[in-house]
C-alpha cells in the first residue's frame, strides 16, 4: 500500500503561482489571437454587373386640332313693307276777308301809372305822408324801434323785412303755455332784441327809384339777420316773392313745430 505524503504549504504556494501564470499565457494567447483576426483585411466583394436599360424616347405632344368655324349667323331679310295708299287732296275753297272799320270816337286808354311812393298793400308800418318823392337808401343804420310783426322804422326811413312775412291774423302761438296772437308775439321777441341796443344795419338789395318803404335785410347789434330770427321762431312766413333765402329756416321751423307751426 502505497502512502501519499502531505503537501508542505511552500508546495502547494509554489503550484498555485503556476496554475496563475498558466492561465494569463492562455489570456493572453486568446487576446493576441483576437487581435490578428480584427486587422486581417475583408475580401473584397466580387463586382455585380449592372443592366443598364436604354430610356424610351419621349413620346411625340399631339397636335392641337383646329377649332371649327362657327357657322356664319343666317340673316333673315325683313318682310316688305306694305305699301301704303296715295294721299288724297282736298281743295278747301277761299274764304272772303272781312275788314273791320275803324271806330270813328274810340274811348281813351284806361291805364294807372305805377306810384312807387308808397307802399305796396297789406304795409304794416309807417305810411309815409301824400307826395313823398324821398328814396330809400342802399344803406343805412341807425336806432330801430318796432311797428309791426315785420317791419321797423330806423331813424325816419320805414322799413320792411326783405324776404319775411307777419303771421296770418288767424294763426295761434303759445307764449308760457298760454295761446296768444303770432303777431303780437312777433312784436314783442322784436322789442326784446332791441333791449340792449336798438342799434341796427340794414342793407336793400333791390331799391327801386322812388321807392320810400325800404325792403331791406337788418341785422341786430349782434349781426344777427332779424328776418331769419323771426322765421327759425315760427313767427314770420318766408316770402318766395321777394326771395328764396329764407325757405330753409322756415321748413326747420315747421318740422321743430315752433311758433305758429304748433297750430297748423
Amino acid at each position: 500500500m502505497i502512502k501519499i505524503a502531505p503537501q508542505s504549504p511552500t508546495e502547494r504556494a509554489r503550484f498555485r503561482r503556476w496554475i496563475i501564470g498558466i492561465s494569463v499565457l492562455a489570456v493572453l494567447a486568446i487576446l493576441v489571437g483576437w487581435r490578428v483576426m480584427a486587422t486581417r483585411p475583408a475580401a473584397p466583394p466580387a463586382p455585380v454587373a449592372a443592366t443598364v436599360v436604354p430610356a424610351a424616347p419621349p413620346a411625340p405632344a399631339p397636335e392641337p386640332t383646329p377649332p371649327e368655324p362657327a357657322p356664319a349667323p343666317v340673316v333673315v331679310a325683313p318682310p316688305p313693307a306694305p305699301e301704303l295708299p296715295p294721299l288724297k287732296s282736298v281743295e278747301v275753297a277761299s274764304r272772303p276777308i272781312r275788314e273791320v272799320p275803324p271806330e270813328k270816337n274810340p274811348p281813351p286808354p284806361d291805364s294807372t301809372s305805377l306810384d312807387l311812393t308808397r307802399p305796396p298793400p297789406g304795409y304794416a308800418g309807417q305810411h309815409p305822408s301824400e307826395g313823398s318823392t324821398r328814396a330809400a337808401p342802399k344803406q343805412f343804420q341807425g336806432a330801430a324801434r318796432v311797428t309791426s310783426a315785420t317791419s321797423l322804422t330806423v331813424g325816419a326811413i320805414p322799413v320792411q323785412l326783405f324776404g319775411v312775412k307777419p303771421p296770418l291774423p288767424g294763426d295761434r302761438c303759445e307764449l308760457a303755455g298760454t295761446p296768444t296772437n303770432c303777431i303780437e308775439l312777433a312784436k314783442r321777441r322784436l322789442q326784446e332784441r332791441f333791449g340792449r341796443s336798438d342799434q341796427v344795419n340794414c342793407r336793400t338789395p333791390n331799391p327801386q327809384p322812388g321807392q320810400v318803404v325800404a325792403f331791406a335785410i337788418c341785422l341786430d347789434a349782434n349781426g344777427i339777420d332779424l328776418g331769419s330770427f323771426l322765421l327759425n321762431e315760427g313767427l314770420a312766413l318766408a316770402d318766395t316773392g321777394q326771395s328764396y333765402d329764407y325757405v330753409g329756416a322756415e321748413g326747420v321751423a315747421r318740422t321743430l313745430k315752433h311758433g305758429l307751426w304748433k297750430f297748423r
